[in-house]
């Protein structure tokens, strides 16, 4: 219930401009027993972040239709729509993993979670695709979605 609070501050304001009260208010949670659930708004955040994350993975993961692809780029460009879509319709997603104010904790967790999906992008090409060996595939796709996270942000 708190996160779901927070994720609704968060589409309305920044992060930085959000306090456990707030959350607490929206939540509608005596002050007092905020500390119960999470003990500070960092973890609120962390906790939210990785719900985000789970989001974002169950809308990459839905199939895709053979008759959508002929290349291994079509599979790369359909993951970009999606998270493209995914960051569109949820602007504290937004605020949370792309916004200046991020604390650096979050922002280290993000990373390892771009490092998850740029393995999973890699499994969906090999699931699809016969590709020759490439040298350092895996780190490639993640600097690959690490530029376009950046593309995001602006």
């Amino acid at each position: 219930m708190r996160l779901l609070a927070t994720k609704e501050l968060l589409a309305e304001n920044a992060l930085d401009e959000i306090s456990r009260d707030d959350i607490a208010d929206r939540a509608d949670i005596p002050t007092g027993s905020a500390y119960h659930f999470f003990s500070n708004t960092n973890a609120v955040f962390e906790a939210l972040a990785r719900l985000f994350g789970e989001e974002l993975d169950h809308a990459l993961s839905t199939p895709v239709n053979d008759d959508d692809v002929s290349c291994w780029l079509d599979l790369v460009d359909i993951c970009i729509d999606r998270s493209s879509g995914f960051y569109a319709e949820n602007p504290g997603y937004r605020e949370l993993i792309l916004g200046g104010k991020t604390p650096p904790e979050i922002k280290f967790s993000d990373r390892q979670h771009d490092q998850s999906i740029s393995s999973f992008i890699v499994g969906q090409i090999e699931a699809h695709f016969l590709l020759p060996k490439i040298p350092r595939r895996e780190e490639i796709f993640f600097n690959m979605v690490e530029v376009l996270e950046l593309f995001f942000m602006l």
